[in-house]
């Protein structure tokens, strides 16, 4: 049996249940990741408390926009974050303020960069 609150049915509506899924926990031994006072965190298995330090940097696999979806849970994307230790946590997301959060520490590429090295700048 299934109750639904708020008086909808609609998965449409709400967006799926588990926001954040590590993909490879048996791998690299994190079981969760979200953020925490707008910075990216994770927990490793077996720790109470999720931590920020040892994170390199993350990169963007893919990510879409679900339009039916409410605003907090329309956006998808599946991402790495690399720690420093070699560690790689593959993540598939639906969390608004997880993927902004990955893609803050995601590393951006200068388009002009070639230019101005011709140029001697």
């Amino acid at each position: 049996m299934k109750f639904w609150v708020g008086g909808s049915n609609s998965s449409l509506e709400t967006g799926p249940l588990m926001a954040n899924k590590v993909l490879n926990q048996k791998e690299c031994g994190i079981v969760a990741v979200g953020t925490f006072g707008g910075k990216l965190v994770y927990r490793e298995r077996n720790r109470g408390l999720a931590t920020s330090q040892g994170i390199h940097h993350t990169l963007i696999l893919q990510s879409k926009q679900h339009k039916e979806l409410r605003y907090a849970r329309s956006v998808e994307a599946d991402f790495d974050i690399y720690l420093t230790d070699g560690r790689v946590i593959e993540v598939h997301s639906f969390d608004r303020a997880t993927i902004q959060a990955a893609v803050t520490l995601a590393p951006t590429k200068d388009v002009r960069a070639r230019f101005r090295a011709q140029r001697g700048v």
